[in-house]
């Protein structure tokens, strides 16, 4: 088996090897006719990404001994023995695969077989034709030009993680044969394939052509798409240029469901290098199982514009400055991680709303990055570390609420935690570090936050309601600058109870001249006032 790179894509993939060549002919003057079946394998144990192995049950002999008269009864096709082989993971960690099977065409295109007459089952299931089975490739091999995959999805699934005992094993057996219904144009026809396992980033996508520039209404001056035909088809690849000149602008309500009446099945921006704009609810109702990749220079998503969309990745590119509210609001992104750009500007309200992938990435930027309320709201982070930097000067309220991974760094150069922007955020583990920077956090902002110590940056001047409500240390210090304290910002029923300590950097005097509220803020305890 082989590593293979399909236009650029990191896709691995494990070959079984097993290349089918069904040989049809009818003998001369007589009603039924005979096949041969041949084979041949490479390799019978690949290891690749250091996980996944492939084994034969029977290496070297085949699994197909159909011999009698064909066109073949499915109750006949089914009796085979077929094809078996196990996939085995060997690492601590579930993997996701695709089994596919890829017609690759024979030498002479005259004799190759119709893949319409092809009929197959795979582990006993089903029985379907090949043409039935979801089409992932269609492209011609650059090596031999008489040879077209035509690769077919069979199953999609997953082997269980290793454990210290045993690997994870899931065990597959295809069979193959001629539908009852083929033609008598099959005689001396040939059917080549071969079965392959995919897995890691997946298997490749559909190749679909650019969408013919006819088909786009196009305002030269502006470089905006103002309108699209839909007779041209749901599956949309958008050019770089429209009779010369650079596309730059995709408007308001383009592509939406409930302007056109048309649901969207594919869409391709990747090659719209000079595109900078995405106008809002561009493309809303938009659902796929195909990844959203972003051109290069694109500096601007409008609001609600992929609202529906929950495919398996969002890929942001290098030079977007803002993303418009509730513009991916659907998106989960599990397994995958999100990577905001160090160029970002402002991330709308609901943005990512319910966004709880692997791992999310906001890179530091020069400029200030403002985030809406409740835009990464579902993001849990298990077991990750949430960095947001400096740039970011004010957090929206719940805007990462969910969020209670291993550590919650926060940078400096923050000056606001807005209602319970990281109310879930408990830091049992790692104590939560607070910059010197920040000046105000406001409702609930760290209301889940129950380590065993504390420490307020100096320059704090706002403690709002609530702040630290389930805070379960038993000492405070409250700094000098302090000046407003809202009600309840530390009290637990513990520290109520049990009359915790709260070191006071002012002298009382102080504090009652220049603090302009202040609730029955520190339960049962009595604060220690500075002699200074």
């Amino acid at each position: 088996m082989e590593e293979e790179k399909k236009k650029n894509k990191r896709t691995f993939y494990l070959t079984i090897g097993l290349c089918l060549v069904l040989v049809v002919a009818f003998i001369f003057l007589s009603s039924y006719a005979y096949w041969r079946l041949s084979d041949h394998q490479s390799g019978t144990n690949l290891v690749i990404g250091g996980c996944l192995e492939i084994q034969f049950e029977e290496p070297g002999v085949t699994g197909f001994t159909l011999e009698d008269a064909w066109p073949t009864e499915d109750a006949e096709g089914i009796l085979q023995d077929g094809y078996s082989f196990n996939i085995v993971n060997t690492c601590k960690k579930e993997v996701n695969y695709q089994i596919v099977l890829e017609s690759i065409g024979v030498p002479d295109p005259s004799k190759k077989m119709k893949p319409d007459y092809i009929k197959l089952q795979l582990d006993n299931g089903a029985i379907v034709k090949y043409t039935d089975l979801e089409q992932v490739a269609d492209d011609t091999n650059p090596d031999l030009d008489y040879e077209i995959y035509q690769t077919r999805q069979m199953l999609a699934g997953t082997v269980a993680a290793a454990t210290d005992n045993e690997y994870g094993v899931n065990h597959h057996n295809v069979k193959i044969w001629m539908n009852i219904d083929a033609d008598l144009d099959a005689r001396g026809q040939q059917f080549n394939s071969r079965v392959k396992v995919y897995a890691g980033q997946g298997i490749p996508e559909p190749e679909y052509a650019i969408t013919p520039e006819s088909c786009f209404g196009f305002d030269a001056s502006t470089g905006t798409i103002t309108s699209y035909d839909w007779e041209c088809g749901t599956d949309v690849v958008f050019p770089a240029t429209i009779g010369g000149v650079p596309v730059k602008i995709i408007p308001d309500g383009l592509l939406q469901y409930y302007q056109s009446g048309y649901n969207l099945t594919y869409l391709d921006l990747s090659k719209m290098t000079f595109l900078e704009s995405i106008g809002e609810e561009a493309f809303e109702m938009y659902t796929s199982s195909s990844p959203l990749v972003f051109p290069e220079n694109l500096k601007s998503i409008g609001k609600w514009s992929f609202r529906l969309y929950n495919g398996p990745e969002v890929v942001l590119n290098d030079k977007l400055e803002t993303i418009g509210e509730h513009a991916f609001r659907a998106y989960s992104g599990t397994g995958k991680n999100l990577k905001i750009p160090s160029t970002m500007r402002e991330i709308g309200s609901y943005a990512f709303q319910l966004f709880d992938g692997s791992n999310l990435i906001i890179e530091a930027g020069t400029q200030e990055l403002t985030i809406g309320n409740y835009a990464f709201y579902s993001y849990h982070g298990n077991d990750q570390i949430l960095t947001i930097p400096g740039n970011v000067k004010n957090t929206g309220a719940y805007a990462f609420n969910g969020f209670n991974g291993k550590n919650l760094i926060l940078s400096e150069g923050i000056e606001e935690i807005g209602n319970a922007s990281f109310g879930s955020y408990r830091g049992e583990t790692n104590p939560l570090v607070l910059p010197n920077s920040l000046l105000r956090i406001k409702e609930y902002g760290f209301s889940g936050y129950r380590g065993s110590s504390l420490t307020l940056p100096p320059n704090l001047e706002r403690l709002e309601d609530n702040a630290f409500y389930n805070y379960n240390g038993s000492t405070i210090t409250i700094p000098a600058s302090i000046r407003y304290i809202g009600n309840s910002v530390f009290f637990t029923y513990s520290n109520y109870q049990n009359n915790n300590v709260y070191n006071m950097e002012t002298t009382e005097e102080f504090f009652n001249e220049n603090v302009e509220h202040y609730a029955y803020w520190y339960g049962g305890a009595t604060p220690v006032w500075s002699n200074n």
